[in-house]
């Protein structure tokens, strides 16, 4: 943090250092915007609750019949 505010405040490259931070910065948020826009896109879409509640049943009776 020294380094930087001296960088910042005290040095010819006050400018660069600047820019570089700000390219930094902008850099690091469009990344961590394509990767959770990568991860939307890829993930699969989970499946319909009617289906969930169909299988549970067809297994209830599977279990049931078992029983009997």
């Amino acid at each position: 943090m020294f380094v930087y505010g001296r960088l910042v405040f005290l040095t010819r490259w006050s400018l660069l250092v600047l820019k570089l931070t700000g390219f930094i910065a902008i850099a690091a948020v469009l990344g961590i915007v394509s990767w959770i826009g990568y991860t939307l896109a890829t993930t699969l879409s989970p499946k319909p609750v009617e289906e969930i509640e169909k299988k549970i049943e067809e297994e209830l009776e599977e279990e049931s019949k078992e029983q009997v």
